[in-house]
C-alpha cells in the first residue's frame, strides 16, 4: 500500500492491567486461610476472564503426523486368550522436560477383585468394576492419575497440542495409568473403566480426543458432555464474554492481514503514462514485438532517473534498435552518424482512445481497492469498539466475583468446584493414556520476513519457536513437519515467544502486538536457565500464577 497507514486503535486491556485492578493478592493477604485450600485449583489453561496463554511444548520425541484411524480404544475380543503375554504395551511415554518438577500423580492402591470409585482432588470421578484388570497375581493394583489444570503442568509433562493444521485449546485433560508390581496391567474389553472428567469451559464447541503416544498425534474419541447446574453456568458467564472477545480478535487479525496484503493498482499496470513530459513516439517492427502490436496505439515513456534523457530527445539519430529487457520494459539504443551511441530504458504507454479506456479501467480498479480498504477499516473499528465494551463488562464481573470469593474466605466456604466447573466429559476406556476435551484453533498469519534473534548478545538460530498468545488459550509451535520455522507468526495480541535451539538452550521475548515484532530489526531474547525449568517459573512467565477469575 502506498502512503497509507493502518491505525490499530487503542490498546486492549492487558492481563497485567486487569490483575492490578483486581489487586486480589493484597485483598486476601490479611484473611484467615480457610479449612481447605480454595486456590488449589487454578483451572485448566489459565484464568477465565483474563488474558490466556497457550501451552509451551519442549519435546522432540513426538512427530506431528496425524493418525485418523482408531476412532476409539483398541479392544481385546472375547475369544482372545487373556494372559500376561498379550497385555497392552501401555507405558508412560510422555517425555518430561524436568523429571523432578513433573506434575505428580494421585495414586490409589486397590484390590483388583473388587469394584471401586476413585474421587480425584479436582472433582473428577473414576469408576472401576470388579475384576476389571488383566493381572498375573492377587497383588494390589496401583491406579495413577493426574489432571492437567494449567499450561505449565502440561508443558513440563511434554504434552503435544497440535491437531491437523491447528493448535488445541483444552477444556480439561487427564492422564490415567495402571500397574501391578511396577508393570502395566491390561483392562478387560467387557469391563472398561468409566471416567467423569471435570471441565472448566463450556464444551459446546469442543470435541473429545485421545493421544497416540507413539506418534504424538490426537484422534477423536467417544465421550458425552454433561452440563453442570444452571447456577454454576451462570457463575461462569465470563466465559461467554471471553468467547465473543476472542471471536472479534480473530476477525481483527484476519482484517489486519487482509489490509496488509492490499496493493493499490499502478498506472504502469494499465500502460498509462506517469509523466507526459517523458513521452515520445517511436517506430518499431510490430511483427518483431507482437506484444506491443496487440496494445494498439503505443507510445513510449522514458523511465525516471536517466540523466541522458534530454540529450537523447534533443539529438537527431540515424539508427534505433528496440530490445526487450524485462516484462513491460525495453531498451532503446540510438546511433548517431558520428558513431556515438546512447540508450534509454522505456516502457510502452497508450495514447488516443486506448488511453481513455485504460484510464477508466484504472480508475475503477483504484476505487474498488480504496472502497475495500475503507470497508475493512470500518469493520475493524466497530469490532474494537465492541471489545472495549466487553472488556469493561468483563472487568466488572471479575471484580464482583473477587468480592464474592473474599466473602467466602471470611465464612470458611471452600466449594471451589461450584466456581469453576462448567461441565464434565463422560467416557470409558480399556486403554491407559491421555484424554482431552479440545477444539482446534487456527494458526496465526506468518510475519513473512527474515528474523535476527540474539540470546545473551550473540546471534541465535532456533530449531523451534513456541508462540503463546496472552489473549488466546493455545500454544503455536513452529519448527515441526506441520509448521516450518519460516511460517512463524503471531496474532495482534500480547504474546510470549519462547525459542529453543539444537543445544536445548531456551530464551523468551515479550511482544505487545504484531506490528511491534515486525518493526524490530533484532530480537533480543532473555535466556532461560536450566534451573529455571520448573512449573512455578513458567506459571510466572505465562501469567498463570494468579487467582482464577
Amino acid at each position: 500500500m502506498n502512503n497509507r497507514k493502518i491505525i490499530y486503535g487503542p490498546k486492549s486491556i492487558s492481563s497485567e492491567e486487569i490483575k492490578k485492578k483486581q489487586n486480589f493478592e493484597n485483598i486476601i493477604t490479611g484473611l484467615k486461610k480457610p479449612p481447605s485450600t480454595l486456590w488449589k485449583i487454578t483451572g485448566f489453561w489459565g484464568a477465565i476472564g483474563t488474558s490466556i496463554i497457550a501451552l509451551l511444548l519442549y519435546n522432540n520425541y513426538f512427530k506431528n503426523h496425524e493418525n485418523e484411524n482408531s476412532a476409539y480404544e483398541e479392544k481385546i475380543t472375547l475369544n482372545e486368550k487373556i494372559s500376561a503375554d498379550n497385555l497392552p504395551a501401555d507405558t508412560e511415554c510422555l517425555k518430561t522436560l524436568n523429571k523432578e518438577e513433573d506434575l505428580k500423580f494421585e495414586s490409589f492402591f486397590i484390590d483388583p477383585k473388587m469394584a471401586h470409585v476413585l474421587n480425584l482432588e479436582d472433582g473428577s470421578v473414576i469408576k472401576i468394576k470388579e475384576n476389571s484388570f488383566i493381572t498375573t497375581s492377587d497383588l494390589p493394583v496401583e491406579i495413577k492419575l493426574r489432571v492437567f489444570r494449567n499450561k505449565s503442568e502440561a508443558f513440563i509433562a511434554g504434552v503435544p497440542m497440535d491437531y491437523q493444521d491447528g493448535a488445541f485449546e483444552s477444556a480439561g485433560m487427564i492422564e490415567i495409568r495402571g500397574f501391578q508390581g511396577g508393570k502395566p496391567v491390561g483392562i478387560h474389553a467387557e469391563k472398561p473403566i468409566e471416567i467423569s472428567l471435570r471441565l472448566h469451559k463450556d464444551p459446546e464447541a469442543f470435541s473429545f480426543y485421545q493421544l497416540d503416544e507413539k506418534t504424538g498425534s490426537w484422534s477423536t474419541y467417544e465421550a458425552k458432555f454433561k452440563e453442570a447446574s444452571k447456577n454454576t453456568r451462570q457463575e461462569n458467564s465470563t466465559q461467554l464474554i471471553n468467547e465473543e472477545i476472542r471471536s472479534n480478535e480473530d476477525r481483527i487479525t484476519a482484517i489486519t492481514h487482509e489490509l496488509e496484503s492490499i496493493t493499490l493498482p499502478k498506472r504502469e499496470d494499465f500502460h498509462l503514462p506517469s509523466e507526459k513530459s517523458r513521452m515520445f513516439n517511436l517506430k518499431f517492427d510490430p511483427y518483431e514485438f507482437p506484444e506491443l502490436r496487440s496494445l494498439g496505439n503505443v507510445q513510449f515513456e522514458a523511465l525516471p532517473g536517466q540523466k541522458n534523457y534530454n540529450e537523447v530527445i534533443n539529438t537527431i539519430w540515424s539508427k534505433m534498435a528496440l530490445e526487450s529487457i524485462s516484462e513491460n520494459e525495453y531498451l532503446v539504443k540510438f546511433t548517431h552518424p558520428s558513431g556515438k551511441e546512447e540508450s534509454l530504458r522505456v516502457r510502452p504507454v497508450l495514447g488516443g482512445e486506448a488511453f481513455e479506456k485504460a484510464l477508466n479501467k484504472f480508475s475503477v480498479a483504484l476505487e474498488a481497492k480504496l472502497a475495500k480498504e475503507k470497508e475493512l477499516e470500518n469493520e475493524m473499528a466497530e469490532l474494537k469498539r465492541k471489545n472495549e465494551e466487553r472488556q469493561a463488562e468483563l472487568l466488572e464481573k471479575i471484580q464482583e466475583r473477587d468480592a464474592r470469593l473474599v466473602e467466602n474466605l471470611k465464612t470458611g466456604y471452600s466449594d471451589e468446584n461450584a466456581e469453576i466447573i462448567i461441565a464434565s466429559a463422560e467416557f470409558s476406556t480399556t486403554r491407559w493414556g491421555v484424554f482431552n476435551a479440545d477444539r482446534p484453533v487456527k494458526y496465526p498469519f506468518p510475519i513473512g520476513q527474515p528474523m535476527r534473534m540474539e540470546l545473551a548478545g550473540k546471534q541465535f538460530f532456533p530449531d523451534q519457536i513456541f508462540v503463546f498468545d496472552l489473549k488466546k488459550d493455545v500454544r503455536y509451535e513452529f519448527g515441526n513437519p506441520l509448521h516450518d520455522i519460516k511460517d512463524f507468526g503471531i496474532n495482534n495480541n500480547e504474546t510470549v515467544i519462547i525459542v529453543r535451539d539444537s543445544g536445548n538452550r531456551l530464551g523468551y521475548l515479550r511482544i505487545d502486538n504484531r506490528s511491534e515484532l515486525k518493526d524490530m530489526e533484532t530480537k533480543e531474547f532473555t535466556p532461560i536457565r536450566a534451573q529455571d525449568i520448573t512449573i512455578e517459573y513458567f506459571k510466572n512467565l505465562l501469567h498463570e500464577n494468579r487467582v482464577r477469575a
